[in-house]
C-alpha cells in the first residue's frame, strides 16, 4: 500500500487505521474474529470503521451515526467514558 509505505518512511507516524466497508465478504463468525483483532489493535491506536452494518454497534462503545434524509445529514455521537 502506498499510504503505508509513505507513513512508515516519513518522520511523522500516523497512529490510526481507517476501514471503509471492508467486511463485505465476511460472515458473522468472520466479523467476530475481526472485531477481536481490532479491539487488540485499538489498545495502541485509533481504529475507525465506516460501515453500513449494524453489527458493529453492538461490539464497540464509541460510535458516530450519520443519517441522511432529504439531502440533510444528521450525526449522532455516542462516546462512553
Amino acid at each position: 500500500m502506498n499510504l503505508f509505505r509513505y507513513s512508515a518512511a516519513s518522520k511523522n507516524r500516523f497512529n490510526f487505521l481507517i476501514f471503509d466497508d471492508f467486511d463485505l465478504g465476511l460472515d458473522r463468525e468472520g466479523k467476530i474474529a475481526l472485531c477481536d483483532t481490532l479491539e487488540i489493535l485499538g489498545q495502541n491506536m485509533l481504529i475507525i470503521i465506516i460501515s453500513q452494518d449494524d453489527f458493529y454497534f453492538e461490539r464497540f462503545q464509541n460510535t458516530i451515526t450519520a443519517i441522511k434524509e432529504n439531502h440533510i445529514v444528521n450525526y449522532k455521537v455516542n462516546v462512553m467514558a
